[in-house]
């Protein structure tokens, strides 16, 4: 895993939070607890501060994200990866995706989450 750090990545985190895994990446600057609740901690490096998750209209299809900034790259990431990514300690390998259990994309709790295959996501 790549740890992506900065001058503003705490070193420890609220209790019930983690720093955020995306895409095979650390990163120490934001972080999410179980309920789905981002922080980031660029503006306030004690507290974080929450980031707001924006809900696509249903027509689009997509998923309800969030953008973060590393080394000024705007990253925008699906709420539901990062909370499975970064508290579901293993995937159980290629061609399983994170699914819904209600079918409903606005809810990424972490109790709603799970790896499935694309089949099982119908």
């Amino acid at each position: 895993m790549n740890i992506v750090s900065d001058v503003y990545s705490p070193t420890t985190y609220p209790a019930g939070f983690k720093p955020i895994v995306y895409n095979g990446n650390v990163y120490k600057t934001y972080a999410v607890n179980a309920d789905g609740i981002f922080l980031s901690f660029k503006r306030n490096p004690a507290q974080g501060k929450i980031i707001k998750v924006t809900i696509p209209d249903k027509k689009t299809g997509r998923y309800p994200a969030f953008g973060i900034s590393i080394d000024g790259e705007k990253i925008n990431i699906p709420a539901h990866r990062a909370v499975a990514e970064t508290w579901i300690v293993k995937k159980p390998g290629d061609g399983h995706i994170v699914r819904h259990k209600d079918n409903d994309k606005t809810n990424w709790k972490l109790s709603n989450l799970e790896y499935g295959t694309h089949k099982e996501n119908m």
